[in-house]
């Protein structure tokens, strides 16, 4: 039987009426940057990554942010030129404690691996005022750089390595500094005589040969103090003191940590006070000893043995007196000269003396 018809103008039953219409979501500004609920941002942006919810998105998401700090740690080392294998257990704690960047790498830098992949470097920050930190990296590879272009440049070949670069920084001697040391350590290294007499002399009151740290750490001024008494000693016997005499000033003259400095000069000093008046001194008894014992103590340096210090002074005024005695022949002979043309001035005078009269 076919089903009735609707009456005309008849309405369907209506639905029932589903759940409410979510309310709109107000930005409060509680959200990760400033955006609403949904990860988009007030202004537009680009939605952010949903949040996990199952358990193992949230682990994975866990994991993933362990390795990206991981990532970062390696970078921080990579950046600075450090390989990672030696701190992987200070990278594994840094991880878990969560550290940041510079606390990572002030551990590194105080760890005992650090300072042995670099060593000085403690020495560089004390002198920088820093602490200690892989951050110190780059400033003490400039430095290594500067050691070895100093040494380069005044062509001495020293085969820099770790353990005089130690040397040099624990004995805080700047790279200019080494640049104008090193021409005295040249002459050290070429005159092999007084080398090899230091050394001999050392061996026979039972120390030990200087080798190359041995000769670095003498002309920086951190070898030991019978190195150095030993080596102005042999200076002033080579220049004509006795030898009891010689032992004596290389025990008593203050030059410890510039020995080749101070004594290289003095050579040039005596040298210069024979070209003025070395016919005088030797016709008044000023012997060479005289006169190094005068340069010496004008050079401003003290003498603590009390019978080579008064001698030093008698020199030094024997030596000035002369010089006095010249100058003043010469300004009578060039008083004469004016009145008397050709007349020879003083033998040997010289006329930039006349012009200091």
């Amino acid at each position: 039987m076919a089903a009735p018809r609707r009456k005309a103008g008849g309405q369907r039953k209506p639905k029932p009426p589903g759940p409410p219409p979510e309310p709109p979501q107000i930005d409060l500004g509680g959200s990760d940057g400033g955006g609403t609920s949904d990860g988009t941002s007030g202004g537009g942006g680009t939605s952010a990554e949903p949040e996990p919810k199952t358990f193992a998105e949230k682990a994975a998401k866990r994991a993933q942010k362990k390795k990206n700090v991981v990532r970062s740690y390696i970078l921080a080392l990579k950046a600075r030129d450090i390989p990672l294998g030696p701190f992987r257990k200070l990278l594994i704690h840094a991880a878990k404690t969560g550290q940041t960047i510079p606390e990572f790498l002030t551990e590194v830098g105080l760890s005992k691996k650090f300072n042995k992949m670099f060593p000085g470097i403690q020495a560089l920050a004390e002198s920088l005022g820093a602490e200690v930190s892989a951050d110190l990296v780059g400033t003490y590879k400039e430095a290594v750089l500067a050691y070895q272009k100093a040494a380069k440049d005044a062509g001495i070949s020293l085969g820099l390595g770790k353990s005089q670069i130690a040397i040099l920084l624990r004995g805080d001697v700047s790279p200019v500094e080494f640049a104008d040391r090193l021409q005295a350590f040249g002459a050290l290294q070429a005159n092999a005589s007084s080398l090899e007499a230091l050394n001999d002399a050392a061996a026979q009151v039972g120390l030990g040969k200087l080798d190359i740290n041995g000769q670095l750490k003498f002309l920086m001024g951190l070898g030991a103090k019978d190195y150095y008494d030993l080596y102005e000693s042999l200076f002033f016997a080579q220049k004509g003191f006795d030898t009891d005499t010689a032992r004596a000033l290389g025990q008593a003259v203050g030059l410890i940590g510039k020995p080749t400095d101070a004594l290289a000069a003095l050579p040039d000093a005596v040298a210069a006070l024979e070209g003025v008046a070395g016919q005088e001194f030797k016709q008044s008894g000023v012997t060479r000893p005289d006169l190094y014992l005068a340069a010496l103590v004008a050079s401003g340096e003290s003498i603590s043995d009390p019978a080579l210090a008064e001698r030093a002074r008698k020199a030094r005024e024997a030596v000035e007196q002369q010089l006095k005695n010249r100058q003043a022949r010469l300004a009578a002979r060039q008083a004469i000269q004016t009145q008397r043309p050709g007349r020879p001035l003083l033998p040997g005078a010289r006329a930039e003396e006349l012009a200091t009269v």
